[in-house]
């Protein structure tokens, strides 16, 4: 009897491992929501600029404008998680609120005139374009942005350190996002509308993400041997870095290929690629889009590794617990915002 005992508590599962139960099972509901808050997302895009294209939906501005405002959340939230990590205390809820406010002006100004998504259009926003206008407006977020720590409660011996971080970090954000409203709502208004990108650019580039981030660690966690930056994220290695790209650059270009060239009207970039690109040569817009693959995969990861350097300055191992088993929403969005960042700048230079 005492060794059936024994064996039966033996196969009780340990605190860890039903710890790491949870925890999977807490990351699994997580993920599962972050697909279906994904998808609307995207889908929301895709139902305007498609809605536009097709003429068959009347109100289709309203899905322009549910995406905005979603962004608009992200913007917000992502604001408040940098200064979190900053240390600054909920009691100085004043310079959350300042910080917030200055990323969402940042976000909704128009800094060029292609920037004609329903909301801009619809207010006459374009009326205040100016490149003066656009100056103030860039400089009263920064200096909003780099005032916080200094007024902020508690021992901030390094504000300026703080103040340059959370700028430059701030910016990366709100451009992020501006490229992917960019990106994912900008249409050419005429007699036939066409979506200047189309939404399969949003999901090229993301996928492109996943892959890289996904088989990065796959790729780790069996070949990893050498460090890619102990110092910021101490579980990646060159060897998973390489294998995470290599797939994700291959899936990628064949996806945004085969779209180019069977389904031309739903590829990426497609009417920079057809109008702007095609006439070089038929073959240039392949050649371009798989170097754009390969700078996605590559900024993601750099991405990644930017805002963890952010994390292991300031002493935090999360951005925030919003999420259950993934940390804040910078922790999921770091490497989109970063290539988004980037092909914000890359649509403008499109035009």
């Amino acid at each position: 009897m005492k060794r059936t005992t024994k064996s039966r508590e033996s196969k009780k599962p340990s605190f860890m491992q039903r710890y790491e139960s949870s925890d999977f099972v807490k990351r699994l509901v997580s993920s599962v929501f972050l697909l279906v808050f994904l998808i609307v997302y995207v889908g929301l895009s895709a139902l305007y600029t498609e809605g536009l294209r097709h003429n068959r939906l009347e109100h289709i501005q309203a899905a322009s404008y549910l995406n905005w405002a979603l962004t608009i959340i992200l913007v917000a939230g992502c604001t408040y998680e940098l200064i979190k990590a900053l240390g600054i205390k909920k009691t100085d809820w004043p310079l959350y609120l300042a910080g917030i406010i200055s990323g969402v002006i940042l976000f909704a100004f128009p800094f060029e005139d292609h920037e004609n998504w329903a909301f801009t259009k619809d207010i006459n926003l374009h009326d205040w374009y100016h490149w003066y206008i656009v100056f103030l407006v860039i400089l009263l977020g920064v200096v909003v942005f780099a005032a916080i720590p200094y007024f902020a409660k508690g021992n901030f011996t390094d504000s300026w350190k703080q103040s340059i971080m959370l700028v430059l970090y701030a910016l990366v954000v709100v451009f992020g996002f501006k490229g992917f409203n960019q990106i994912a709502l900008s249409m050419e208004f005429g007699k036939d509308p066409f979506p200047l990108f189309t939404f399969n650019t949003i999901i090229w580039a993301w996928g492109t993400i996943i892959f890289t981030d996904s088989f990065a660690y796959l790729g780790g966690r069996k070949f990893g041997k050498t460090p890619l930056a102990p110092k910021i994220s101490p579980k990646k290695t060159w060897e998973g870095s390489g294998i995470g790209s290599a797939i994700a650059i291959v899936s990628g270009s064949v996806y945004a290929l085969l779209f180019f060239y069977l389904l031309p009207d739903y590829a990426p970039f497609a009417y920079i690629m057809e109008v702007k690109v095609n006439d070089k040569g038929h073959a240039i817009p392949g050649v371009v889009l798989f170097l754009l693959t390969i700078l996605i995969s590559f900024a993601g990861q750099v991405g990644d590794l930017f805002f963890s350097w952010y994390k292991r300055v300031f002493g935090v191992k999360d951005f925030s617990n919003l999420i259950p088993g993934h940390g804040g929403l910078l922790d999921r969005l770091d490497s989109f915002l970063f290539v988004f960042f980037i092909l914000y700048f890359i649509s403008l230079a499109t035009f």
